[in-house]
């Protein structure tokens, strides 16, 4: 059942069933896009909980992969406040050839409402393009219903 807290809307919200949630970050699968949620819950981001949070992400795209063939990647950034580039680098260099070789294809954004984190999602998408490996596709939104219409598409 998805968590609705109607009396605190700075509170992130998921459409999925929760799967791991950590200090600033919570990762959840929404059956019905179907997607991998990664939703920032703000505040500082430390590098040992950005890594934890990606190798969570990553063991649940491969359980789900398998059982929901069209999973992609959803990730509500809105409260973001940054990631070290350090921590790009290594999310660019370990993870993401593993999340390509489970098949993801599409990540939807949502983009961050503070600088320094779209500054953020706007280097992890440009370190994307014109890459040796294949990348997924990349597309930032305004809204969460926006990214999962174009997931779903």
């Amino acid at each position: 059942m998805p968590e609705l807290n109607l009396t605190n809307p700075s509170r992130p919200q998921y459409d999925g069933q929760l799967l791991w949630e950590g200090l600033t970050v919570i990762v959840a699968v929404d059956f019905t896009t179907p997607c991998l949620e990664w939703v920032s819950k703000g505040g500082i981001m430390e590098s040992s909980e950005f890594k934890e949070s990606q190798q969570q992400s990553l063991a649940f795209f491969q359980q789900y992969k398998i059982l929901y063939p069209k999973l992609e990647w959803f990730v509500d950034s809105r409260l973001l406040t940054g990631v070290l580039p350090e921590d790009l680098a290594w999310h660019n260099e370990v993870m993401l050839p593993h999340f390509l070789a489970a098949g993801l294809t599409r990540e939807a954004f949502v983009m961050p409402q503070d600088f320094f984190g779209s500054l953020s999602v706007e280097n992890y998408a440009a370190d994307q393009s014109g890459g040796p490996q294949a990348v997924p596709q990349i597309k930032m939104f305004a809204t969460p219903e926006e990214a999962k219409n174009w997931l779903k598409s």
